[in-house]
């Protein structure tokens, strides 16, 4: 599957990224390699495979739950370069 540039350029915008035409270029190149590589895999006969919930379903990912002491605000907000009504403040992403 070949992509656009104006592909390219929507998913650069969709991701609040400014590529320059040479990264618009790389970018295209890497995305049709990983997009020529899922093609690959949609060939698989895979009918006979069962299918799995976990990768290793011999090790268990739950972990009992406890309670535990959390971050105190002053911690928390550390390293926060903004805060505001204590709160993160963070810059607007969504138009």
């Amino acid at each position: 599957m070949s992509l656009s540039k104006e592909q390219i350029a929507q998913l650069a915008q969709l991701s609040l990224l400014d590529l320059s035409e040479e990264e618009t270029e790389k970018f295209k190149g890497d995305l049709e390699e990983v997009i020529q590589y899922m093609d690959k895999l949609t060939e698989l006969d895979l009918s006979d495979e069962e299918p799995m919930m976990l990768m290793d379903a011999s090790k268990k990912l739950w972990r009992k739950d406890e309670i535990k002491e959390s971050l105190s605000r002053e911690k928390a907000f550390q390293n926060a370069p903004q805060i505001q009504h204590n709160h993160f403040a963070i810059p607007k992403t969504v138009k």
